[in-house]
């Protein structure tokens, strides 16, 4: 018996507010010819490049870019 290996693709992965955290791999159906089985919380459309400071969000129809929030140090509060 031989095994057949399956066509893969980089899909991106998002988080549930719809921004761009990374890659997942979507796998082709060994049914369906030209189907892909996309993970959940992926979608087939690649993200635009951001500059620098400006993150990518999945809008439930296209790609916008926003503002990366900025981290603040919490201050130690005095007892």
């Amino acid at each position: 018996m031989t095994s057949t290996v399956l066509p893969s693709k980089p899909v991106p992965q998002l988080d549930r507010a719809g921004h761009f955290i990374g890659w997942a791999t979507a796998w082709a159906s060994p049914l369906e010819p030209g189907v892909w089985h996309i993970p959940a919380g992926a979608i087939d459309v690649l993200p635009p490049d951001a500059p620098p400071g400006q993150w990518p969000r999945w809008n439930g129809a296209m790609w916008e870019l926003i503002p990366v929030p900025s981290i603040q140090a919490a201050q130690p509060s005095a007892l």
